[in-house]
């Protein structure tokens, strides 16, 4: 029976800090290139203005 050296046996390590950043700069970089890409245009309206308004009596 063969005996394997432990050094040998590496358990490869998913490094998270870096993939966290790349998901925050990735978030960023999204949210800034959807606001410089609305406008928001509005329409010119004129709205009626009240001249005198009645309160509701309630009962």
């Amino acid at each position: 029976m063969k005996l394997r050296s432990p050094l040998l046996q590496k358990k490869t390590r998913l490094e998270i800090i870096p993939l966290i950043d790349i998901m925050f700069f990735l978030l960023a970089s999204f949210m800034l290139v959807s606001l410089s890409m609305t406008r928001q245009q509005t329409l010119k309206v004129s709205l009626p203005v009240a001249s005198a308004s009645q309160k509701d009596i309630k009962p």
